[in-house]
C-alpha cells in the first residue's frame, strides 16, 4: 500500500519506519530533510506541510491510498478533511476534532460540559484588566496558558517559571499583544505530582490505550531552565511506571474514553492517536493537556513495541474497525 507520511522529525521517522516495516510504501512530506525518513521513502517531497492544497495534490499525484499525519499543525490547518475529500483516508482527526488541542479552553469547556473526571480549576480570558482582578483575588498556584498552539512550550508554571503575580501578568500581556497561541489565556490551578503520557489509538468510538511514558521537558540539570518540545522520555517493561499503579491507569484510560465519547456527542467524531497528558496528583489522574497525535518524544517508546502490524492498525482506524 502506498501510504503518505506528513512531517520530518524524529516522530514522523519513527512512525515511517514502524509503516515500512509492516509492508507500507513510504511516500514522505516534510518541510524539512530527515535522511533516517528519506532513506525509508520510495519518494519524498519538502513541502510546508501546512501547505494544505499542494500536499493534497502532490499525495494525488503520487497515487496515495492512505495518509498518516505525524505533526498537529496540519491537523490544526485541516489536512485530513482535505485529504478525504480527495478520497484518500487519513489517520488524524479534523479540523473540528483537532480543537481538543488547538484550544485548551475548548478541551477544558467540553470536559466541564460532560463532568469528565480529571478536569482542572480554570478560567479563560482576553482581557488584561480581568486577569489583574482575578489574580488579586486567586489565592492558590497557578499556570499560565496559551489556550492555542505553541509547539510544547507556551505553558508558564508559578513557582518554576513565574516568581510572582507581576510576572504572570507580564506573560499574559504578551500572550494577548503578540497574539500568542491565538491571544487567547487559560489559567489554570497548578497540578502537583508525577506527569506522564497516555497514547491511544481511536476508530471514532473504540480507544485502544498504548503503554506509558513519562518525558522531561525542563532543560539544564535539575530541571531548572525553561520548558522545550521535550527532552527524551522512557517507559516500563509492564506497560505502566515507577508511580502508577493499575488502578490509576485504568481511570486515565476511562478519561481518554470519555473526552473521545464526548467528542462524538458534539458531532466531531475522532480518529487516529489521542494524547493525554496527565498529572498524578494527591487527588487522582488530572489533565495538563490533550493532543491530537503522537507525542514526540513519546511515539519513539511505543512504536519500537508494537507487536501488531501498524499498516494494518492504521487501516482499522480510518475503517472504524479496530
Amino acid at each position: 500500500m502506498r501510504v503518505a507520511c506528513v512531517g520530518g522529525g524524529a516522530r514522523e521517522h519513527v512512525i515511517a519506519e514502524t509503516l515500512y516495516k509492516s509492508g507500507a510504501e513510504i511516500y514522505a512530506v516534510m518541510k524539512n530533510r530527515n535522511p533516517g525518513i528519506m532513506n525509508l521513502a520510495s519518494d519524498y517531497t519538502i513541502l510546508k506541510e501546512t501547505d494544505v492544497d499542494k500536499v493534497v495534490s502532490w499525495c494525488r499525484d503520487k497515487r496515495v491510498e492512505l495518509a498518516v499525519i505525524g505533526p498537529e499543525a496540519p491537523l490544526a490547518a485541516g489536512i485530513v478533511d482535505a485529504l478525504e475529500k480527495e478520497g484518500i483516508p487519513a489517520v488524524g482527526p479534523t479540523k473540528s476534532a483537532a480543537e481538543i488541542e488547538t484550544s485548551k479552553a475548548f478541551m477544558r469547556l467540553l470536559m466541564e460540559k460532560y463532568g469528565i473526571d480529571g478536569n482542572l480549576e480554570y478560567r479563560v480570558f482576553t482581557d488584561i484588566g480581568e486577569i489583574r482582578s482575578f489574580l488579586k483575588d486567586y489565592d492558590k498556584e497557578y499556570a499560565v496558558k496559551p489556550a492555542g498552539l505553541t509547539g510544547g512550550k507556551g505553558v508558564k508554571v508559578f513557582g518554576e517559571h513565574l516568581r510572582n503575580n507581576a510576572e504572570a501578568l507580564r506573560y499574559c500581556e504578551e500572550i494577548i499583544e503578540k497574539g500568542i497561541g491565538g491571544g487567547v489565556v487559560v489559567i489554570e490551578e497548578k497540578a502537583v505530582g508525577e506527569e506522564y503520557t497516555l497514547q491511544a489509538f481511536v476508530d471514532g468510538k473504540r480507544v485502544i490505550p498504548m503503554p506509558l511514558v513519562q518525558d522531561h521537558k525542563r532543560a539544564y540539570e535539575g530541571d531548572a531552565g525553561p520548558n522545550t518540545g521535550g527532552m527524551g522520555s522512557y517507559s516500563q517493561e509492564d506497560g505502566l511506571l515507577p508511580f502508577i499503579s493499575i488502578d490509576d491507569y485504568k481511570k486515565s484510560v476511562k478519561i481518554v474514553e470519555r473526552i473521545v465519547g464526548a467528542l462524538r456527542d458534539e458531532g466531531r467524531t475522532y480518529k487516529g492517536i489521542i494524547y493525554g497528558q496527565f498529572m498524578l496528583t494527591a487527588d487522582g489522574p488530572k489533565i495538563i493537556e490533550v493532543n491530537c497525535r503522537f507525542g514526540d518524544p513519546e511515539a519513539m517508546n511505543v512504536l519500537p513495541l508494537l507487536r501488531n502490524n501498524f499498516l494494518k492498525v492504521c487501516e482499522e482506524i480510518v475503517d472504524e474497525n479496530l
